[in-house]
């Protein structure tokens, strides 16, 4: 590079080498292109280049994969992100960095690099590993923030490695399908099509299914070379070698040879090379030669863990050991199978542990691949027998759930004090259902005295006591009975210090009274009932309840992603539990994830859940999610596992709505009226749109100004998302009536003054004005002084009525800021007599070649109220309104 200080020259020649090493990537030399990326990165540090250092960074960052250094991808993660979240750091570099500029680096690079720190730890220390389920959540925030939707795939593909890890297979699959949705809309679409084909292939292939996995890796041969897949020489040799592993089990020449030899040359790309070699480990075990495919996968096995690269290592450590029995030398195998178990087992990866136990466990001839069931068809290798592919018939519809023999058992046992705890219980029952309220306490103490005067060095079964322990917390009534029955809990943790529930159920009585009384329990520390519950989730990974349990934990210390990582274990575990598959859904929802909380509830259902708030959660989820099908599916399903009751019509006619079918809906709208309702306006409007819908104009209009009598502020059992959703219907039914309908101008007038007017109706104002070029986006502020009378008046909603005032915004595109004020005071209709004030206005934007006017009318806040936005309290969680992702 020049040592004279041209500004423009040393841009230039930063440029070219990000270039180069954007070529070599493409190509598939990845040596060259990170040691073409760390020149340009030390350059633009010397240079005073931040937003090159910066793309340096980057570069190294997403080139560490394919040389299967994940440390290295790590550290350049953590430095970027760092420049990213702190524009003073990245002055440091460059004093002059040009603000904009910065802010829109910001905005493409920070989801990548959240992407690559988490893959690259997720390679280092597991993909089920503590920290790794929070990743999901936190990527798909930030992609949302920088509004990077379509990199919400990425965290898609992260995900199905996690779950894979996590031995979830049909939560894999549902990721999967994600994945394979694609817009072909000439957008910044990522074309993800090809790796959710390759990644089901693999979870047919673990089935056993392999002319299933032949067929998905067909397919995602027929993508790689789309438009619209960005890297596709990487994309053609991942699905290459994928596809020769599939031939080989199932006794078919390779086609994939040629390519898999000839694409990349030397050293340049590590992880092609593994893939690569990988496949000639299995062709030479195949074909006999045994001995060489040994050789082979023991150079990758040190190579790997030297890297720390843990889950390529556990693939190849895997086939290593198949390798090892096949050859008759079991004494081997045993004994690297060891150090695999402490790894998988440490990192959590539990497909690992359970194709490990197959394995080694099993009594049929080994696979060179361990799958989790038997070949369907495909060459048993060591026999060298053959099943025929054309005996095969259908999808695979077997689940990947295990049978939980051993617990199931457990659980089945008697044990020597069960028929006094049985007893116990029914009167602590029969206590606490008393309806007379005096003598409870006492009667209270009473029973807890009988727990406790069970010696605990007398208690011969740990279940015996965990029952005890668990009976404590429901007759405890005051301090001094929570100290001694924790007291005691201490000595039964101690007996049976190696029972993973009873260490569980001692946790969670800790939980419990540190979250009543802190001050009486501040010697027992969050620290150690983390400890104690992560020490019981060790002991036995196989407890679904233990699981269950400890998410509460982690949910409660609003650690989602460790809460998230037990629910879905306990979910795995027994997917018929409705307590688990509940909470792994409202813990997707809480984390913007609706699809996934769908699915949870889907295949619940799907295995035999009876638990009919499973199927009422399905239906409110695909409500949001306008899956209205399937809303009906749920709602019948519902009312099969449980009696009629309210609401249930109600969906049930938005359903209908939605789905066309008016008549219907009128239906279910009347069999709604038979269950005592808080109210029906929500009935009302549904009624309106329908009449709408079906041009029945003179009903639809009789009802609209029906429901307009009615006092939105008495509306309490609909949440603000519930009164805009269905308002916004109603509107959408009317948007083509004339615009002088009295009944739609009516309509119109109350969702202004309630501040609830969808953006369409804003969108058909401004389709009326001529386009401008170069105006601006502003945001205008305005105060909107009340009256006392303000309760009473039309345009206040539930939880507005005490306010003195209320604060909205609103967005306006206009070519200046008095245009903008203009705008909002000729468009807002307050219903009331004292004028609004503007408070700010704020340029957010600008350039825009667009038809000027309000864009949106935002919801309204009180300045009286500590919060200000309380409204949004209102929000309720059968009503919460997801995101589609």
């Amino acid at each position: 590079m020049t040592d004279d200080f041209d500004p423009q020259q040393i841009d230039q020649e930063l440029e070219q080498l990000d270039e180069q090493s954007e070529d070599h990537f493409q190509h598939g030399r990845l040596q060259s292109a990170m040691q073409v990326a760390k020149d340009a990165t030390r350059q633009a540090r010397a240079q005073r280049r931040a937003i090159h250092y910066m793309r340096g960074l980057f570069d190294q960052m997403r080139f560490g994969h394919g040389l299967l250094e994940p440390q290295t991808t790590a550290d350049a993660a953590v430095e970027l992100i760092a420049l990213l979240n702190d524009e003073e750091r990245a002055r440091l570099i460059q004093p002059d960095l040009n603000e904009g500029h910065y802010h829109w680096v910001c905005q493409w690079m920070s989801s990548c690099a959240y992407d690559n720190l988490a893959e690259a730890t997720g390679d280092m220390n597991g993909y089920n590993s503590q920290g790794m389920h929070e990743c999901i959540a936190d990527g798909i925030q930030v992609c949302r923030q920088t509004g990077k939707l379509e990199c919400v795939k990425c965290f898609r593909e992260y995900a199905s490695d996690v779950y894979l890890a996590a031995d979830d297979l049909d939560m894999v699959l549902h990721h999967c399908e994600v994945l394979r949705e694609f817009r072909n809309d000439n957008s910044d679409s990522k074309d993800r099509r090809w790796t959710g084909h390759r990644k089901q292939a693999w979870i047919k292939l673990l089935r056993g299914d392999l002319p299933g996995a032949k067929q998905e890796l067909e397919k995602a041969a027929s993508f790689t070379d789309e438009e619209s897949v960005y890297l596709k020489l990487h994309a053609r040799l991942h699905v290459a070698a994928a596809m020769d592993e599939v031939l080989l089990m199932l006794g078919e020449p390779r086609a994939g040879r040629e390519i898999l030899q000839t694409a990349v040359k030397g050293n340049e790309w590590p992880q092609f090379e593994l893939e690569a070699d990988r496949v000639n480990a299995l062709e030479f075990v195949v074909t006999g030669d045994v001995a060489s495919g040994i050789e082979l996968l023991t150079r990758w096995d040190q190579r790997l863990r030297q890297q720390r690269c843990l889950k390529e290592w556990f693939e190849i450590r895997l086939r290593l050991i198949a390798a090892y029995l096949i050859d008759g030398n079991r004494n081997r195998a045993e004994a690297i199978a060891r150090g695999l178990e402490a790894s998988a087992a440490e990192a959590q990866d539990f497909l690992t542990l359970r194709r490990l136990k197959q394995l080694m466990e099993s009594d049929e001839t080994p696979l060179p691949v361990p799958t989790l069931e038997p070949l369907q068809a495909g060459r048993n290798v060591a026999a060298g027998e053959s099943v025929d592919a054309g005996s095969v018939t259908g999808e695979v519809t077997s689940t990947e759930q295990p049978k939980l023999s051993k617990v199931e058992e457990e659980e089945e046992q008697p044990t020597p004090l069960q028929d006094e705890i049985n007893d116990l219980m029914n009167r602590i029952l029969q206590v606490r259902q008393a309806e007379e309220f005096e003598g409870v306490e006492a009667n209270m103490q009473e029973l807890l005295g009988q727990i406790l005067q069970f010696d605990p060095e007398g208690i011969e079964s740990p279940k015996d006591a965990a029952m005890l322990l668990m009976m404590c917390r429901w007759v405890v009534t005051g301090p001094d009975e929570a100290r001694e029955s924790w007291e005691y809990g201490k000595q039964l943790a101690q007996r049976f210090a190696d029972n993973a529930t009873m260490l569980n159920v001692f946790a969670e009585l800790g939980a419990h009274f540190r979250s009543v009384d802190a001050d009486v329990f501040s010697d027992v520390s969050e620290e150690f009932l983390e400890e104690t519950f992560r020490n019981s989730l060790r002991l036995d990974p196989e407890r679904p309840r233990n699981y269950l349990r400890a998410g509460d934990y982690f949910a409660s210390r609003e650690n989602l992603g460790e809460a998230e990582r037990c629910y879905s274990r306990a979910f795995r575990l027994d997917r018929t539990d409705g307590t688990a598959a509940i909470s792994l859904s409202n813990l997707y929802g809480e984390t913007d994830r609706p699809r996934d909380a769908l699915a949870a509830l889907d295949l619940s259902l799907r295995e035999g859940c009876t638990d009919p708030d499973v199927a009422w959660e399905a239906a409110l989820a695909a409500y949001q999610l306008e899956q209205y099908d399937a809303q009906l599916t749920y709602l019948d399903k519902h009312l099969e596992l449980s009696e009629p009751h309210a609401w249930v019509e109600y969906y049930r006619a938005w359903a209908l709505l939605e789905l066309e079918r008016y008549d219907e809906c009128l239906v279910a709208i009347e069999r709604e009226r038979q269950f005592e309702l808080p109210g029906d306006f929500q009935l009302k409007v549904l009624t309106a749109c329908a009449r709408a819908e079906m041009q029945k104009l003179e009903e639809a209009s009789a009802e609209i100004h029906g429901l307009l009598a009615d006092r939105l502020a008495d509306v309490e059992y609909l949440s603000l998302n519930g009164l805009v959703r269905i308002l916004s219907r109603l509107c959408a039914s009317v948007a083509d009536w004339p615009r002088n309908d009295p009944a739609r101008m009516a309509l119109m007038q109350r969702m202004l003054e309630t501040g609830l007017m969808p953006d369409a109706y804003f969108e058909e104002l401004r389709a009326n004005t001529p386009e401008q070029n170069g105006i601006k986006f502003y945001r205008v502020q305005m105060r909107q002084p009340l009256g006392e009378d303000w309760a009473a008046k039309p345009g206040c909603l539930p939880g507005q009525t005490e306010w003195t005032t209320y604060c909205q915004e609103w967005g306006v595109l206009a070519a200046t800021e008095d245009s903008a004020v203009n705008f909002v005071l000729e468009t807002q209709f307050s219903g009331l007599e004292g004028p609004a004030e503007v408070v700010q206005v704020i340029q957010a934007g600008e350039g825009y070649d667009d038809r000027p006017g309000v864009v949106w009318q935002g919801f309204r806040w009180s300045e009286d109220e500590a919060d200000a936005l309380g409204l949004y309290d209102l929000l309720d969680e059968d009503d919460t309104d997801f995101e589609e992702e």
